[in-house]
């Protein structure tokens, strides 16, 4: 069922919204607005994800002493579980991990991802490569 609904908008908006209508994919205005109001609230159609979760966290010890900053909790779940949740939110279930320091623990909890919904594969780093430096 298709409601009637007013809104106001910017003028260089509209031109942008009128500058779609084709008259033939896009109809209209209404349908241009239809469609990317859809567009925007539709899934990524991506399903695969590169995670970084390596490094030392040095600048988060002590606590990274005894586990990688990938498993700091907040909220009761590690940072990389909520990183995870967020991606299967979108259809992300094909993950990669890219893991080096205390990589065994992140294995151990995450495991092949299947307690989580997604398929988890690992690349472990021979050497830290400092990637947000």
């Amino acid at each position: 069922m298709i409601e009637r609904v007013t809104i106001t908008v910017k003028k260089d908006i509209l031109r942008r919204v009128d500058s779609l209508v084709d008259g033939r994919e896009i109809r209209n205005r209404s349908h241009a607005i239809e469609t990317l109001i859809a567009r925007s609230l539709s899934k990524t159609g991506l399903d695969t994800a590169l995670v970084m979760a390596g490094g030392e966290g040095a600048h988060l010890r002590p606590v990274t002493y005894e586990i990688p900053k990938s498993l700091i909790p907040i909220r009761g779940k590690p940072i990389l579980e909520h990183q995870i949740n967020l991606l299967k939110r979108y259809d992300v279930t094909n993950i990669i991990l890219a893991v080096d320091y205390m990589n065994e623990k992140i294995r151990q909890h995450f495991g092949d991802g299947r307690k989580f919904g997604v398929d988890i594969t690992y690349v472990v780093e021979n050497k830290a490569w400092h990637s947000f430096r």
